[in-house]
């Protein structure tokens, strides 16, 4: 099935999705299995490079594990609310049985669009992205517009 958002002037665009994970294994299978069904990904590895990507990628959602290195889940979501230049995208949180309690607390002051346990198979990860972006009522273009983050292209 092929994730499309509503036309902009001619074109049809799939829906943009960051995952941020430090396990190369996953990210690979995510985003080999995500693209076939329609989406266009993205992955980062650290904190870092997540907050680049949401820059430059403009994303409509992120999937995010809580303990990636380089400024943590929390800090992740934390600097989307703080800084205008980062995109406000639904998030997914995957979890594991090893997470910080101290770091999920964190995240849950913040509005989380799924929390969902890891691993999990990529049909699974799409529909759960499907649905958190289906219950924010927005695009892919109403939400890369949300928070005045830069839009893939541009």
């Amino acid at each position: 099935m092929l994730v499309l958002s509503r036309k902009q002037g001619q074109s049809l665009m799939a829906t943009r999705v960051l995952i941020a994970d430090p396990d190369r294994y996953l990210l690979a299978t995510y985003k080999e299995h995500l693209s076939l069904e329609g989406f266009e990904v993205a992955t980062a590895q650290d904190g870092l490079e997540c907050l680049r990507r949401l820059r430059e990628f403009g994303p409509d959602a992120l999937v995010l594990e809580p303990e990636i290195p380089w400024g943590g889940g929390d800090g992740i979501v934390s600097m989307m609310h703080e800084d205008e230049d980062l995109p406000r995208v639904r998030t997914v949180v995957l979890l594991t049985h090893r997470c910080n309690p101290a770091v999920l607390y964190n995240i849950a002051t913040f509005p989380i669009s799924d929390y969902l346990a890891k691993p999990t198979t990529a049909r699974h990860l799409a529909q759960r992205i499907r649905s958190a972006l289906a219950r924010s009522g927005a695009g892919p273009e109403e939400t890369r517009a949300v928070g005045g983050g830069a839009t893939h292209g541009s």
